[in-house]
């Protein structure tokens, strides 16, 4: 099954495969300072699908990753904000 959008409708996952973020290096605010953290992998959901779709416009991607640090510590990032974070970088 996909996500439930805003209008009721379901949206196809987009496939991660050749995706842009995946294996990124990024730096983040963490811990009162900044981390660098890599982009390991799409978020699934409970069916094993990737969550989100990815759109052109950076505001409606829908897309979730998982972020993990050298800590082994991983958080969970929105398209969106690994774009901002890569454009800041």
């Amino acid at each position: 099954m996909g996500i439930f959008g805003d209008a009721g409708e379901v949206e196809v996952p987009t496939p991660e495969a050749d995706d842009e973020y995946v294996n990124v290096t990024i730096t983040l605010p963490r811990g009162g300072g900044s981390s660098r953290g890599r982009v390991v992998s799409r978020k699934r959901d409970g069916d094993g699908n990737p969550i989100g779709r990815k759109s052109a416009n950076a505001a409606v991607d829908s897309r979730m990753y998982n972020v993990e640090f050298a800590d082994g510590e991983v958080t969970e990032l929105t398209a969106n904000i690994i774009a901002t974070t890569m454009i800041a970088n």
